[in-house]
């Protein structure tokens, strides 16, 4: 990935006048030089349950970002009142790559709810960083969003596939069950192979495709591994398609019920139908398997109109996928058809 660029004066108090007022105060909070326990308990009380220690590690820790991600907290005396976290990515765009952040776990605890300071919080990190992106907000924090600058990134709705809409019938009345997904089924004479991770290989597919694509979210196998191989609370299925010795497609799905997700698909243009041949094989497979829709969430054009070439169907239902950045800049970091977004990126998948 790129070089991680670490943000100065990561201790740096800053005073807000009217936090000042209220007793609250504002500053980075450095969870590997500083103890990283007041940040779960926070989570704990804000949301009423117990954090999973290896979930936090991985997603704090254990990423190939960790250096470079970025938390924000209010405290009031020595309490933490509030806070939230940046993580980091990087974004090649035109042949240009540059360090973005995805906002993720931005919590105030019920005590001191109602002063603002979610809004502070979020000023002080538009403040500072050039580019951040949201996804899965709630309609509230979408409306502060807004409020504070960030612009809808279109397009940025769901698309899906029902695959048997007699069977969805069957299912409401609990007259039809679906078969598991694993990982020695699929679409295998379309020439897929389960990846168990991620290695050389994918970096080496990476080389060949990323310039192609007009922009896409930088991977590399450290990445896709973090990502999609050492979760601790989520399972993946995950493929390459081979063609002629060579690797065309990656493919990240997830099952749940009788629904499958396309979470992640990186394909090589260059290659006859693609992703269009990935999409329709899958299809069938999830078909014959007795699963009833396939859902996929993509920004990029070439992608949504495989996906409806495909039988997918606009469902009007969108993430809050939003951006914030310079005026000059944000028109265009809003047009998100130019794109290559995908489910998995970001936090709106792995969180739920």
């Amino acid at each position: 990935m790129g070089a991680a660029r670490h943000m100065d004066d990561a201790n740096a108090t800053v005073h807000i006048q009217a936090g000042e007022r209220a007793g609250i105060t504002y500053r980075r909070y450095d969870f590997h030089e500083e103890d990283h326990l007041p940040l779960i308990r926070l989570k704990e009380a804000v949301y009423g349950a117990p954090v999973e220690r290896s979930r936090w590690e991985w997603q704090y820790l254990r990423s190939p970002f960790s250096r470079d991600i970025q938390v924000f907290v209010a405290e009031c005396g020595t309490e933490l009142a509030g806070a939230t976290t940046r993580l980091p990515f990087d974004l090649r765009r035109e042949g240009k790559t540059v360090r973005a952040y995805f906002s993720v776990d931005s919590m105030v605890h019920q005590s001191y709810r109602r002063r603002g300071i979610m809004k502070s919080l979020y000023r002080q990190t538009t403040d500072v960083m050039p580019l951040l992106y949201s996804k899965g907000t709630n309609s509230g924090m979408y409306e502060l969003l807004i409020e504070l600058g960030y612009k809808v990134v279109q397009p940025n709705t769901y698309l899906v596939n029902y695959l048997s809409p007699w069977k969805i019938a069957l299912q409401r009345y609990n007259l039809y069950k679906a078969a598991p997904l694993s990982s020695d089924q699929g679409a295998r004479e379309d020439g897929f192979e389960p990846v168990r991770t991620f290695g050389q290989e994918f970096d080496d597919f990476w080389a060949q495709v990323a310039g192609a694509f007009p922009g896409i979210v930088v991977k590399d196998s450290a990445y896709m591994n973090w990502r999609y191989v050492d979760i601790p609370h989520k399972k993946y299925h995950l493929y390459y398609k081979v063609k002629e010795g060579r690797i065309v497609c990656a493919l990240v799905l997830r099952t749940g019920g009788y629904a499958c997700w396309i979470v992640d698909l990186i394909w090589d243009p260059g290659v006859g139908d693609e992703p269009g041949a990935t999409l329709r094989a899958w299809v069938r497979a999830l078909k014959e398997q007795g699963y009833l829709k396939v859902i996929c969430w993509g920004t990029l054009r070439q992608f949504r109109d495989a996906l409806t070439r495909a039988g997918f169907v606009d469902r009007r239902d969108s993430p809050r996928f939003s951006v914030f950045s310079s005026p000059e800049t944000i028109a265009a970091h809003a047009d998100g058809a130019p794109l290559h977004f995908v489910e998995g990126d970001g936090d709106s998948e792995y969180l739920a």
